[in-house]
């Protein structure tokens, strides 16, 4: 959900944003999620605004637009008194309530389970999974078990296609709740 803030914050292009978390380039000698995660802890927000500010009326006018967005993320993140990790990082999925991803019987005795139930199933997999084999992990095993949580995770949100390896397609959280007007309700 915080991919593209986070590709902005950190001036990385997407396909570098993905080498880095699939541990194939380093982020400041560091690779995989924990790369991304100490370049978000190491920005100064407010030497971040001096510093691009600065570089506006230095630059040529093909990187204006980008500074300027920079510039934005940095602005806002000042007016929240946030840092760019507390903004852009999450410790845990939130789960929606069962209500919202209900489990009901068919007449002919199948179950029908909610899309979002079969995305929880498959971040608790991979989160197990990872957890149980932390122990026995070589070199570049963390990275990638934090690469299929971070996907998981993506898909849960409906950003990607589910992760799970069958031509079942399901919905993630976006796709289901588009339309329902009731369960996300905004103020005007």
């Amino acid at each position: 959900m915080y991919a593209d803030a986070i590709m902005k914050v950190l001036n990385l292009t997407e396909k570098k944003y993905e080498n880095i978390l699939n541990g194939k380039e380093p982020l400041n000698k560091i690779l995989g999620a924990k790369a991304i995660i100490n370049g978000l802890k190491n920005i100064d927000v407010q030497k971040e605004i001096v510093k691009l500010r600065k570089d506006l009326k230095d630059s040529s006018p093909t990187d204006v637009n980008k500074l300027n967005r920079r510039l934005r993320y940095m602005l806002a993140l000042k007016d929240l008194k946030m840092t760019a990790y507390d903004a852009y990082t999450t410790k845990y999925v939130p789960v929606l309530p069962p209500v919202f991803r209900a489990i009901y019987p068919l007449q002919t005795g199948d179950l029908m389970v909610s899309d979002l139930n079969k995305h929880y199933k498959d971040v608790g997999t991979i989160v197990m999974a990872a957890k149980n084999s932390k122990k026995t992990w070589l070199e570049g095993d963390e990275i990638e078990a934090a690469y299929g949580i971070y996907t998981a995770v993506k898909s849960l949100q409906g950003f990607t296609d589910p992760i799970n390896y069958t031509r079942e397609k399901y919905k993630g959280i976006l796709k289901e709740l588009s339309g329902k007007r009731a369960l996300i309700q905004g103020s005007t």
